[in-house]
């Protein structure tokens, strides 16, 4: 048995192994190595889920160690509430994994691995704009550009290099790589959205984790957008964002469409500044260059689509498009001020027409979208306190519309074209209701059940296209009279002509002529009745309380103003 004293030896010389192995040991890790293996960790207990819950706890434990050890001091000092959000969602995917739910822990995954690049993101700021000490922007910097492939040719590469290089280029070139760090997040939140909305009917579940992963992204720079566009904007981009998850949860494909657009659009905003300006002359040229689009779309393209016979002509509709996207971008504020539905739509619909263009659809479809793009614009274009749509402009919509849900349906688009008819209907009929009804009731009452229940039935029916076509064809003709009166240019179709008609004279006469020999019949018998009381023949007095007695003419007038029925 050893003695004591040699015990003490050899606890003594484990003991300076073991600080020289700490102080000397595996070198502190940089933050990509820490995100690396936090990362590698989560994806170890995703794999694990299903198959073992044990071990999955013991991975997503790990992980949780890894984040307090080497990132949680920096998350704390750069913004406390992105370090309580962590650590709620490490609880929230330790609850996923008792559950056995692997998509919702999917989900909580990549929550937690995308709010790392926000912290990385802050931090590097921190050293470049507060601290100004590149030594320690640089592993963050690091971090970023790992994630996003940043090379040699990017901006945010070249703009570091010359800050090691010279760090009196600190002012200028950090500035220009705050700018592409936002960029990339701004790009990340929106390529995420889009690829939840190709998911949808492929993959439910990789649908939900992208639209998990455009909601983290834009948690990194949710500071930022309030800054620069308020913090309207901001909350309302989160608000898309949320939407955008449960449209996804309810497999709605068109709410999920209508969010995308929506912080789409917003982020378009936030990226190009709020630039007030002429808002009816922005939206006239954007109407320009989108008749430009379909001008010089069609004859790169023919009237089929499909394949481009004209390269030169093609480049130029892109071009076009793309101008009159940035050109609205500029202008979205006071758009979204004006009308925020509508200024959404325009975006959504002009991001249509660029798709279509990439799709080589044919011409029809595209002038279709761009008729869209024009009908709201012209509605934004009178910004606040401008000008209603006229009765002939609500009129010419409600036309174009009916085209419009005439072509989805012919290509088998049957909920597209009921949604078309149903926009017809709420944003334009109604537009006129009220003065078409104070000319023509019975017009407007047919023109209301023949496109708000007639046609919208037969397109749910399935009702052949020729069907569909008739019926639109007769709606259009109704309109055309609906124009005419409010224009002033017909008469109602119920109006009388200025003198009665010789029938109505007729009957008039007729009815005047019984009526005043009823009066007489009966004013005679009183006569009588009373003779024989007022021998000395005077003249009996009216018994209508101090009235006079009807008379032929007033009897008439009474019968008239009571539709032609008598009350005695």
């Amino acid at each position: 048995m050893r003695s004591f004293p040699a015990l003490l030896a050899a606890a003594i010389l484990l003991g300076s192994l073991l600080l020289t192995s700490t102080v000397t040991g595996a070198p502190t890790p940089t933050p990509l190595g820490s995100i690396k293996a936090f990362e590698a960790e989560l994806a170890l207990a995703r794999t694990n889920v299903s198959t073992n819950a044990t071990a999955a706890l013991a991975h997503l434990e790990t992980a949780r160690g890894l984040y307090v050890t080497n990132l949680q001091p920096t998350a704390r000092a750069r913004d406390a509430a992105t370090d309580k959000f962590v650590l709620a969602e490490l609880t929230a995917a330790t609850e996923r994994i008792a559950a056995g739910d692997v998509t919702g822990f999917a989900v909580e995954s990549q929550y937690l691995k995308k709010v790392q690049y926000r912290i990385a993101y802050l931090q590097m700021w921190y050293h470049l704009n507060v601290s100004s000490d590149v030594g320690k922007a640089k592993p963050w910097f690091d971090v970023l550009a790992w994630k996003f492939k940043w090379t040699a040719d990017d901006e945010a590469v070249h703009a570091m290099e010359e800050i090691l290089e010279d760090p009196g280029t600190l002012s200028h070139e950090s500035q220009e790589i705050h700018e592409a760090t936002i960029e990339q997040f701004v790009d990340k939140v929106v390529e995420e959205g889009s690829e939840a909305k190709g998911n949808l009917v492929k993959d439910r579940a990789e649908a939900r984790e992208q639209a998990a992963e455009a909601t983290a992204y834009f948690m990194a720079i949710g500071e930022e957008v309030e800054e620069e566009s308020g913090a309207e904007t901001r909350y309302a981009i989160e608000g898309y964002l949320h939407a955008l998850v449960v449209a996804v949860d309810a497999d709605d494909a068109t709410s999920l469409a209508r969010a995308l657009a929506g912080y789409q659009s917003l982020l378009t905003y936030f990226e190009t500044g709020y630039r007030p300006g002429d808002l009816a002359g922005a939206t006239a040229r954007i109407a320009t260059l989108m008749d430009l689009v379909v001008k010089e779309y069609t004859l790169a393209v023919g009237p089929e689509g499909g394949s481009i016979l004209d390269q030169e002509e093609y480049d130029e509709a892109v071009l076009f498009a793309n101008d009159a996207k940035g050109l609205f971008g500029q202008s979205f504020a006071e758009a979204y001020q004006a009308d925020a539905d509508l200024t959404v739509d325009v975006f959504a619909d002009i991001n249509a027409t660029i798709t279509l263009i990439e799709q080589k659809a044919r011409p029809s479809q595209v002038d279709v979208e761009v008729l869209e793009v024009k009908a709201h614009l012209a509605e934004i274009g009178g910004g606040p306190g401008g000008e209603p749509l006229t009765p002939a402009q609500h009129i010419e919509r409600i036309e174009e519309l009916l085209d419009k849900a005439v072509a989805e349906y012919k290509e088998g688009d049957h909920a597209a074209a009921g949604d078309v008819v149903t926009e017809a209907y709420i944003y334009h009929f109604e537009g006129i209701e009220a003065p078409l009804a104070a000319k023509d009731q019975d017009l407007m009452e047919n023109l209301e059940v023949a496109i708000s229940t007639d046609l919208r039935r037969m397109i749910e029916e399935g009702k052949p296209t020729s069907e569909v076509e008739e019926k639109v064809r007769s709606i259009k003709g109704d309109l055309v009279e609906a124009e005419g009166l409010l224009s002033g240019q017909t008469q109602p179709s119920t109006a009388q002509p200025s003198g009665p008609s010789p029938m109505l004279i007729a009957i008039f006469v007729g009815v005047i002529a019984i009526e005043s020999l009823a009066v007489l019949y009966l004013w005679a018998r009183l006569e009588a009745a009373r003779r024989p009381l007022d021998a000395a023949g005077a003249t009996a007095t009216p018994r209508h309380g101090g009235g006079t007695r009807p008379t032929a003419d007033n009897t008439a007038d009474d019968h008239r103003s009571r539709g032609g029925h008598d009350e005695e």
